[in-house]
């Protein structure tokens, strides 16, 4: 860590000499720390205490700046300081991590302005963000912008790479020729919401989508504010994007087109158009406060996600428990849906996105006490918008034998160097927790066998991390091999990927 520090330190300096100023170490220093709060903040909000964090380069239009490498030496070493819990990777580990820092540095007007969200990686959702402005001098600049980042091509709309170059056009357009000439390339657009239709019921939507081969992403900010997101959308169908809000009339906004990943180019068309929405009559239903009963063997119809960044809350209450049994949440219908579940207190627990098949989640769960469920349902990366059913039943399937295992208290024992224990990960939350005692020195291997993509966490008496794995073992499985103190050990197995109801052998042994 010491060696990660001085780094940051030497990186840092050498772009306040480069710069001839401390405003631009000021501005870093700034987004780090706001940054760092954020992360604490997620990990809060999640009700999760460790996670794996990556900071990513700092790019601009898709190029890196000339101080990104200062940035995350800096963000890097502050959230291993101050993040309690979290396990900061390095650029030269391949290990998937659960949350990225992804920054992009624009310009706008006579000022740079970096953003910084906060990504989890598990569903590519945005959880949290961080923004600052410095003054663009030639010094900042030389720090901030890459060398031919902004650059325009010569193409239809160019120049219009920054917010102030937005090509305006009104709500209901349809823009034929564009393209985005070169990696990084972004076209900005200004819609003018005008001639918004007057309806008694129902609500009217501004809808922007692009069409073609190139495989686009939108942003949408505004209204009226150009460094407000208010939607994103990469995939609505065949590559191209589509974004979805509640449009007020008269208001202007400011829509981003770009490859995906910054990589794609090529030609694409953009429309813009009004649709009334029907909101179903559950509505309001968007907080935990406002959720809608659904009672256990309940098919419920008739609700509607709109917008696309719509969210609709189910309260479920199991009441009676004759003996432990697998609840099911599914959804049904032509939307790519995600269900998240969540305890009483808030607490996420499981979530799914597509083990129902054809876009739709399938979340399995195993009830062993009376208890009230939340159920959150929306569409992936706010995706499209549209009606659903939601299905809760209790599954046929059974736990395996060691259930309830989903905490360190009801760990169940596993013997060392006898054969693999038979489980099951019901779902994408489930987890089993196991515990071994060590009786004397030695190289233990803790591995996992069969279809299942597992990952594997080993813990002390004091459930302090030792170590992590993910896929060392043959195929997906995971395997810890680590020399041990005589003692007590915990291990934490749990799917990756939308496992459901996928049966797993795990083994501990001695070497």
């Amino acid at each position: 860590m010491k060696k990660l520090v001085l780094l940051g330190v030497a990186l840092l300096v050498a772009v306040a000499v480069t710069a001839q100023t401390t405003s631009a170490v000021d501005t870093l220093s700034a987004l780090s720390d706001d940054v760092t709060a954020s992360v604490l903040s997620l990990l809060r909000d999640l009700g999760i205490s460790e996670a794996s964090v990556r900071v990513l380069p700092v790019a601009a239009a898709g190029r890196e700046i000339p101080a990104s490498d200062a940035f995350v030496a800096l963000q890097s070493t502050r959230l291993a300081q101050r993040a309690s819990g979290v396990r900061v990777l390095t650029g030269g580990t391949e290990e998937r991590a659960a949350i990225e820092v992804r920054t992009e540095a624009l310009p706008a007007g006579d000022e740079v302005l970096l953003i910084a969200q906060v990504v989890w990686t598990d569903d590519e959702t945005v959880r949290a963000g961080a923004e600052v402005r410095a003054e663009l001098t030639d010094e900042n600049r030389s720090v901030f912008v890459s060398t031919g980042a902004f650059a325009s091509g010569g193409g239809a709309g160019e120049p219009d790479d920054m917010p102030e170059q937005a090509t305006a056009m009104d709500a209901t357009e349809r823009i034929a020729e564009r393209a985005l000439e070169r990696q990084g390339d972004v076209d900005w657009y200004a819609v003018r919401a005008v001639d918004v239709p007057y309806v008694e019921d129902g609500e009217v939507m501004l809808t922007i989508q692009t069409s073609g081969s190139t495989d686009t992403y939108i942003e949408l900010y505004g209204p009226d504010d150009v460094y407000s997101l208010i939607a994103e959308n990469d995939d609505y169908r065949d590559g191209n994007a589509r974004v979805t809000v509640p449009v007020d009339a008269g208001a202007t906004y400011y829509a981003a087109v770009r490859g995906f990943a910054d990589s794609s180019t090529g030609p694409y068309a953009l429309e813009t158009s009004y649709y009334v929405a029907q909101l179903d009559p559950f509505e309001p239903d968007n907080t935990m406060e406002n959720a809608t009963p659904i009672a256990l063997g309940e098919h419920a119809t008739g609700h509607t996600l709109v917008p696309s960044d719509d969210v609709d809350w189910y309260v479920v209450d199991v009441n009676t428990l004759p003996e432990p049994f697998i609840i099911s949440f599914r959804t049904q219908g032509e939307l790519d849906t995600v269900i998240e579940l969540y305890d009483e207190f808030g607490s996420l627990i499981g979530s799914d996105d597509d083990s129902g098949g054809n876009g739709n989640a399938n979340l399995l769960h195993l009830v062993n006490a009376p208890q009230t469920f939340y159920v959150l349902v929306r569409t992936f990366s706010g995706s499209a918008e549209g009606p659903y059913a939601l299905s809760v039943t209790r599954d046929q399937s059974e736990p395996d034998a060691y259930e309830p295992d989903n905490e360190p208290e009801s760990a169940g024992p596993i013997e060392i160097n006898e054969l693999p224990q038979e489980r099951t990960f019901l779902s994408s939350g489930d987890v089993d927790w196991l515990v071994f005692d060590l009786p004397e020195t030695a190289t233990v291997v803790a591995e996992t066998y069969g279809d299942a993509d597992s990952y594997l966490r080993l813990y002390n008496e004091q459930l302090s991390l030792i170590a992590e794995d993910d896929d060392s073992g043959d195929g997906f499985n995971a395997q810890i091999r680590r020399p041990l103190s005589p003692g007590r050990y915990y291990i934490e197995a749990s799917p990756l990927y939308g496992e459901v109801n996928t049966r797993y052998e795990i083994a501990v042994m001695t070497q």
